[in-house]
């Protein structure tokens, strides 16, 4: 018998609270667990598949914050690096840019 989607997210909600309760539940133990919140039978089979399943989307919530973290950090490296690298350039170049007033084309500029 096929599980519908909204009630296997249930089941997964169940599973990661008992989990927060009990790091090292184990899987006979999450059974249980799910047969008295659910009060109906689950195979051990797909209460593990299930655990498994929560165990390695866990994991890539956490990369992918530690991904982040590490990108957030580097932009902001970048965004100082080149404030402080152009940053005086161009108050620089404004400064002592001297535009000519006329200037025809072809003819050599003067300082």
């Amino acid at each position: 018998m096929r599980i519908l989607p909204p009630v296997e997210e249930e089941i997964r909600r169940v599973v990661r609270d008992a989990r927060a309760k009990d790091p090292l539940i184990s899987v006979a133990r999450l059974k249980i667990v799910l047969e008295e919140h659910f009060e109906r039978g689950f195979s051990y089979q797909y209460v593990s598949k299930i655990a498994d399943k929560v165990a390695r989307e866990a994991l890539i919530v956490a990369d992918r914050t530690k991904i982040e973290e590490g990108m957030n950090f580097t932009r902001e490296n970048y965004r100082i690096m080149a404030a402080g690298i152009y940053g005086p350039l161009r108050r620089n170049s404004l400064r002592t840019m001297k535009i000519p007033k006329k200037h025809k084309i072809g003819a050599p500029l003067r300082d």
